[in-house]
């Protein structure tokens, strides 16, 4: 795509969407939630994933969706572009929100800019 904000980078994103058969195949269970938050945290970016790439896919219209990661490792989880417009999505597991989190996305928005 010619009009993509995103610079290219060595090695994508990968995600096993069937967060049922992952669970399943490292025997985790629901009181692993804590024990195990990273896993749980990719578990459920893979989750999310997995629900828009199907909502994305009722769509007549074509969006592009990526993941974003600068040469500074300044990530987005989800990136949608469509015509001129971008929107990022970041999925985390936090007990609560802060400034922080919204680091990524305002680089996103730089690089983006009027987009």
């Amino acid at each position: 795509m010619s009009n993509c904000i995103l610079p290219p980078y060595k090695s994508p994103e990968l995600h096993v969407v069937d967060t049922g058969i992952i669970c399943a195949i490292c025997r985790l269970n629901t009181n692993d939630w804590l024990v195990q938050a990273d896993l749980f945290g990719h578990l459920i970016e893979s989750y999310a994933l997995q629900q828009i790439m199907t909502q994305l896919s009722w769509r007549d219209d074509d969006v592009q969706c990526y993941h974003f990661r600068d040469q500074k490792k300044h990530e987005v989880d989800f990136v949608h572009e469509r015509d001129a417009s971008v929107w990022g999505i970041e999925v985390n597991r936090p007990s609560a929100i802060s400034n922080n989190d919204y680091k990524c996305l305002k680089v996103l928005a730089k690089t983006a800019g009027e987009r």
